[in-house]
């Protein structure tokens, strides 16, 4: 069945499909449908398919909602290798990096956002100054935002360098409640000279206010990232504990490129092809090379029990590590069974969709076949890796040594 849905998907795009996974049934509805009719809003569909083109569509609506599980069709077929070779023949990496992460997951901060609680004529002499710096360097851009309830800001300033990932400055926020300043950067790929110029203008702004204002600045988005080639995207089955949404990216080939687990809202879990993704990009990479990415974000203002991190007190807080759960992908299928639909429901569209198939009892069953392939996570040590790389970025910022 899921062949047949790519293959119809990828031939014509204007439905999106929903899947019914109990009756084993499809139902096909039209895009114009799901705006006119639905405003965008999928949560009263338990799963959907549909082409790439056509989620950016929906998505595009101000009322959207994702539904609980979303299969989405990329427009090409996967410019990596069928047959790639994995360096390793089990998933002693993959174990390995969870249940010892200090030694052997190299984990790094791949995306940070910082508000910074500028006064409004301090942001009025920034934006002043980032226009006129424009006017002299070709590598700052301006940018004004065509959907700036989504991004909180209007405008936004791009500082960009061949070598390194950009620097985003983004000022006048939608409402006065958001602090007037967010800076979005690769604290693992930056040119430090911009955010050293960065640093010079701000304490240039705010004077002998600077350290606490930096102490006081919201840390609203950080990704948690590490890479491996023992395993491939398509062969990590995981989820966050309690969250019911998932989202998988995969090529009308039948290559899963990307499995997320998690809303946006507060934390999420990624693992995706990292070699696909660079290809796509147009960069220049083996497409025999397996390099698959974790990716977990984190927006700390939207968790419960914590509601907020600010940049001075990273080294305070302790649970910022999602209640994740990794299975072992070999064990998983054999315990549900290949060639059944449970095991296609769990491959395809997550273990939250085959979870909500069950009555009470199946449940319990299945909640006890999944703690049985789960594999050891150090989350203590992940919190502490975390606070660790999140303070060498403060001390930048406020120079400490």
């Amino acid at each position: 069945m899921i062949k047949e849905l790519i293959r119809n998907i990828s031939l014509d795009g204007y439905y999106i499909t929903v899947i019914d996974h109990v009756n084993q049934s499809l139902t096909r509805i039209s895009i114009d449908n799901v705006i006119d009719r639905f405003n965008g809003d999928l949560r009263q569909f338990d799963s959907v398919a549909m082409a790439k083109k056509t989620h950016n569509a929906i998505k595009s609506c101000k009322q959207y909602k994702p539904a609980k599980s979303t299969m989405i069709i990329t427009d090409k077929s996967s410019c990596t290798k069928a047959d790639r070779v994995i360096n390793y023949s089990d998933y002693s990496t993959l174990s390995c990096k969870f249940a010892n992460p200090r030694l052997c997951a190299d984990l790094f901060i791949d995306k940070i956002e910082l508000t910074i609680p500028l006064d409004k004529a301090e942001a009025k002499k920034l934006y002043k100054g980032l226009f006129n710096d424009k006017k002299v360097y070709k590598r700052i851009k301006f940018k004004k935002h065509s959907n700036p309830r989504a991004v909180k800001y209007y405008h936004s300033f791009i500082v960009t360098t061949k070598q390194f990932g950009s620097l985003q400055l983004m000022l006048n926020p939608v409402s006065g409640k958001i602090n007037e300043l967010k800076v979005v950067y690769n604290p693992s790929n930056y040119n430090k000279r911009d955010i050293k110029v960065l640093i010079k203008k701000l304490k240039k702004l705010c004077g002998n206010d600077y350290a606490k204002r930096v102490a006081t600045t919201n840390i609203t988005r950080f990704d948690v990232t590490f890479d491996s080639d023992g395993y491939l995207a398509e062969n990590v089955r995981f989820n966050i504990d309690k969250s019911s949404h998932f989202k998988m990216y995969i090529s009308p080939d039948g290559a899963i490129e990307s499995v997320i687990s998690g809303a946006d809202g507060s934390k999420r879990a990624q693992f995706y092809d990292k070699t696909a993704e660079r290809l796509n990009k147009g960069i220049t990479v083996d497409p025999n090379n397996v390099n698959t990415r974790f990716e977990m974000t984190i927006r700390p203002q939207n968790i419960k029990g914590i509601n907020g991190l600010k940049f001075g007190e990273v080294d305070q807080t302790q649970n910022l590590w999602a209640n994740l759960h990794i299975y072992d992908f070999d064990k998983l299928r054999t315990l549900i069974g290949e060639e059944t639909a449970d095991w296609k429901i769990a491959k395809y569209f997550g273990i939250a969709a085959l979870r909500r198939t069950k009555n009470n009892t199946e449940r319990v069953k299945l909640g006890d076949l999944l703690k049985e392939c789960r594999l050891e996570i150090d989350k203590s040590e992940f919190n502490l890796l975390i606070r660790e790389k999140l303070t060498v970025i403060y001390k930048e910022f406020t120079g400490a040594s």
